[in-house]
Formats: C-alpha cells, sequence, structure tokens
C-alpha cells in the first residue's frame, strides 16, 4: 500500500482541497465586488 492510498492521507488532502477551494471562492467574491472588502473589518461602504 503506497503513501498516497493510506485513508489519512486522503482525508487530510481532501480537507486541505476544501479549505483552498472556500479561500478561492472568497477571493473570487472580493474581486468581483459582491462582497465589499470592506465588511471584512466591519466597516461601512460610502456609496
Amino acid at each position: 500500500m503506497t503513501y498516497f492510498a493510506k485513508p489519512n492521507f486522503v482525508r487530510n488532502a481532501a480537507n486541505i482541497a476544501t479549505a483552498l477551494f472556500a479561500v478561492f471562492i472568497g477571493v473570487q467574491l472580493l474581486a468581483a465586488g459582491v462582497f465589499p472588502v470592506s465588511m471584512l473589518w466591519g466597516g461601512r461602504q460610502r456609496w
């Protein structure tokens, strides 16, 4: 059995991939302006 076939490695890789996917989606929303950057630290949009 290789290292990549071990259940622990597969589970960790899936968790890392899920976290990176969530970060990527968040960055895309910020870049598109759907979620204003100032809302991240509790600010308000002026326009």
